[in-house]
């Protein structure tokens, strides 16, 4: 099997993402589609540019996961591009 190492590579087999805070375990749900659509097929899901919404950390941790029925119990989030002030 080949190795999924982007976005575009997981579309044909996982439906959604999960991203997890690796400081304080908040986690949320994305679908991979939502995601390709802000910020491209070619990204890596270790790489995303993406914040906690608890702790303000910016280091999240990425999964794959397979569908509603693993993730029944989650609200799933639309993702956006989002332009940081500075």
């Amino acid at each position: 099997m080949r190795t999924l190492r982007t976005l575009g590579d997981a579309e044909r087999h996982f439906s959604h993402l999960r991203v997890t805070c690796r400081r304080c375990s908040h986690s949320a749900l994305f679908r991979i589609d939502d995601m390709i659509m802000a910020v491209g097929r070619g990204r890596s899901p270790h790489r995303l540019p993406m914040r906690c919404s608890v702790c303000q950390n910016e280091r999240p941790s990425a999964e794959f996961c397979s569908g509603p029925v693993y993730c029944k119990d989650e609200i799933i989030w639309r993702a956006e591009r989002i332009q940081y002030r500075r």
